[in-house]
């Protein structure tokens, strides 16, 4: 048994390492089910968007700055 991962598998367990905190940039958590797209897409990467998190995103980012303050 090999510990080949294939690129998605490594970027999927990469992600799954990085700190389970809210983000204050983009204002949804790291280990929210639709992360991994979002970050893919800034890598360049294509990943298909999951609707409900672009969404969640946009209503996101239109709150006030004060509650996205830790």
């Amino acid at each position: 048994i090999g510990n080949q991962l294939s690129p998605s598998e490594a970027r999927s367990y990469a992600i799954s390492q990085l700190p389970r905190e809210i983000s204050k940039h983009t204002g949804f958590a790291f280990d929210s089910p639709g992360y991994e797209s979002f970050f893919a897409a800034q890598l360049g990467a294509y990943a298909p968007p999951k609707a409900w998190d672009v969404a969640r995103r946009a209503s996101m980012r239109s709150r006030p700055k004060t509650e996205q303050q830790k």
